[in-house]
């Protein structure tokens, strides 16, 4: 079975493609940030407007880091599956149980539930093409 493509997301990617659970971590994290200034300094100074502005940046600049370096996300798509690795598990996933969601080009119908890719453009447009060539090998296109 050989590798088709395999990807590590970049910086940007990742920033630009979160999944909910990194979103609400985001959240969470800012909340924090902003219940610690507001304990310091109160509401109505000025300070902590610009903490919040701050900590809101901080939070979405540096998540992406925080994740590629937790989760260590992985993607490897080959002739007949799609492999994602995330934090040392394997998910092996047969690339005819894969669909286009078409809400947004990187969320995919896998085994009937919406799953955000975090990848580059390029691996999504062989992913598409691996799937066309499967589905037409299994007679569904």
């Amino acid at each position: 079975m050989s590798i088709i493509r395999q990807e590590i997301p970049s910086y940007l990617t990742l920033l630009q493609r979160k999944s909910s659970k990194v979103k609400y971590m985001e959240t969470f994290v800012f909340i924090i940030l902003l219940i610690t200034v507001y304990q310091f300094l109160g509401y109505e100074h000025t300070f902590f407007k610009i903490s919040a502005i701050f900590s809101a940046l901080v939070t979405l600049i540096i998540s992406p880091i925080v994740y590629k370096i937790l989760i260590k996300p992985i993607y490897r798509l080959t002739e007949t599956e799609l492999v994602i690795q995330k934090a040392n598990k394997e998910t092996r996933i047969p690339i005819i149980k894969i669909k286009p969601a078409y809400d947004l080009r990187y969320f995919y119908d896998i085994n009937d539930k919406k799953i955000l890719l975090s990848v580059s453009n390029q691996f999504l447009e062989d992913l598409n093409k691996q799937i066309e060539i499967v589905n037409k090998r299994m007679g569904k296109g």
